[in-house]
């Protein structure tokens, strides 16, 4: 789908201007304007010092090979585990339209399954693909994540809409605040149960025709499946056979989460992600 055109005041022309001077050595034909102005906007416009970031991140992404990270596989394919659906774009602005329902995501399968460095990859090859808790491990997997995204991927994102968080997540999203941009930070909407608020939220950006009715738009898939199965993948239990080793830390996690399964509290936690082209 064609972007919208670039709408620069003209110290913004001048800035970038300015950046693609100072970085023509290592520009290459995929660093378009668009892809440019993201690493001013994350540096306010201040051309040297989104030079010096810029040059970091190349630096960062050729010693990890990020280029070609999409060759790279973990051991067990766990595509099917992923929580995941692209439905599109957005009618008015071309922004990727993302829904990531967290609901059924095997958390602990995946720190299981997983070393930490090839969760951090997976996550990195996920936003390479459409370009993105209380426990100490968990929480020090999401603060790498989020330093990586920020140093990386500036300005992404348009609008993030959480939906249903659990108390927790409103605990852990205040810690890993100070290792996030504002601009990142105010795209981010935690919402609560409240259908009617963060439905009029969502559809004020996202044409009803490609939300899920089960998110209040009229999306079904074939088969009339509100919640549009054929094209977002749900999640699911990770098998024990794809687990790494027997993790005592995480023995710990998966006896307080299976002692709230068998209390019956349910929570439903979903993250609607609409990702910015400029």
């Amino acid at each position: 789908m064609k972007t919208p055109p670039l709408d620069l005041q003209d110290d913004q022309r001048f800035a970038l201007m300015k950046f693609k001077r100072n970085v023509r050595d290592v520009l290459k034909p995929a660093h378009d304007d668009i892809y440019l102005v993201r690493w001013l906007k994350a540096r306010k416009w201040n051309a040297d010092a989104a030079e010096k970031m810029f040059r970091e991140s190349l630096k960062w992404r050729e010693a990890r090979n990020i280029d070609d990270i999409q060759q790279w596989n973990t051991v067990h394919n766990l595509d099917p585990y992923y929580p995941y659906g692209f439905m599109g774009f957005t009618a008015t602005t071309a922004h990727p339209f993302v829904i990531i329902p967290l609901k059924d995501l095997d958390v602990i399968g995946f720190l299981r399954t997983l070393s930490k460095g090839d969760l951090v990859r997976a996550v990195v090859k996920l936003i390479e693909f459409h370009v993105n808790l209380a426990h100490d491990y968990i929480l020090d997997i999401s603060v790498i994540l989020a330093k990586v995204y920020e140093a990386n991927y500036p300005c992404m994102l348009k609008k993030v809409f959480i939906i249903n968080a659990p108390a927790i997540f409103t605990v852990a999203f205040n810690v890993l605040k100070k290792f996030l941009s504002s601009d990142t930070i105010g795209s981010v909407k935690i919402m609560n149960s409240d259908k009617k608020k963060w439905q009029g939220a969502i559809l004020e950006l996202v044409d009803p025709k490609i939300l899920p009715k089960h998110y209040g738009g009229e999306l079904v898939d074939s088969n009339g499946d509100s919640m549009c199965a054929e094209k977002i993948c749900y999640g699911g239990k990770i098998p024990a056979e794809f687990y790494l080793t027997k993790n005592p830390s995480m023995d710990s996690i998966s006896a307080e989460i299976e002692k709230i399964e068998l209390e019956k509290i349910e929570t439903e936690f979903n993250a609607v992600i609409s990702k910015e082209n400029i």
